[in-house]
């Protein structure tokens, strides 16, 4: 069998990415190297596993920059348009440059999907040369499987989004979801595995019982000045409500023992 690098199948953002920057204007970065400053910090995560809190514990301390999603190809598409980018190399040197807000740290979340891309391209390590990594998830999967349920279907994925509908309980969608959250997590340790790749390792039920605990461990690791979130400035909540224990009493009462 082949590494995972060498035989996934690209995604929908990968591919449409290629498209965007066609030819050299691909990997032209291999003529420039690593960009100096600030660190890049990938945040890893499967859906609803906490990666959008994590990001904005970190980004209220002041020392890292707000993770976003930058590797989805709608994103890439606004801003090089915008920006008037037309290489790869450029869009990623523009993300650590104006997306870092002066910050030590340039945080971006990425997905498996958005990891390998980064991986295959050689963007991981001939611009991001000192890539870190953590590595969020959740120990109770069936939660996590509920909360992506209820996400995708109200569109509200973080607690500063409106919902666009009620979400109703369908057990066959979430047992798919704990599937594909299980496989994603896999994955994953089979990539960190392969490529040498030794990831923060947290979990979001140790994030939400304590949160300044959390970052300043991750601090330490990182060997930035270890600071506290700040409440003031975060701007996000964990989402949980009585809906999704009743999709959980619901679920167990057709799959459980």
């Amino acid at each position: 069998m082949k590494p995972l690098l060498e035989r996934y199948d690209p995604s929908e953002h990968e591919r449409v990415t290629r498209e965007l920057f066609p030819g050299e204007q691909l990997q032209s970065f291999r003529d420039y190297g690593p960009q100096a400053a600030p660190r890049p910090l990938f945040l890893c995560f499967t859906n609803r596993s906490g990666s959008n809190l994590l990001a904005d514990l970190l980004s209220s301390t002041g020392s890292f920059s707000l993770g976003g999603e930058f590797f989805l190809h709608p994103v890439i598409r606004e801003t090089c348009e915008t920006e008037r980018i037309t290489t790869f190399y450029d869009y990623c040197a523009h993300l650590q440059q104006k997306r870092s807000d002066g910050r030590e740290v340039f945080v971006a979340k990425v997905g498996l999907a958005n990891l390998l891309f980064l991986l295959q391209v050689g963007a991981i390590p001939e611009v991001f040369g000192r890539a870190r990594y953590v590595w969020i998830s959740r120990r109770d999967v069936l939660g996590q499987a509920i909360s992506f349920s209820i996400a995708d279907q109200t569109k509200q994925w973080t607690s500063g989004h409106r919902a666009e509908r009620e979400a109703e309980f369908d057990g066959q969608d979430v047992l798919n979801r704990i599937v594909g959250i299980c496989n994603g997590n896999s994955r994953f340790e089979e990539l960190f595995a392969t490529r040498g790749i030794e990831p923060y390792r947290l979990t979001y039920e140790d994030l939400c019982a304590d949160p300044g605990a959390t970052v300043r461990s991750l601090c330490r690791w990182l060997g930035v000045e270890e600071r506290e979130p700040d409440p003031r400035k975060t701007r996000l909540s964990v989402q949980r409500d009585r809906r999704n224990d009743e999709f959980r009493r619901r679920f167990l009462e057709i799959y459980g023992a």
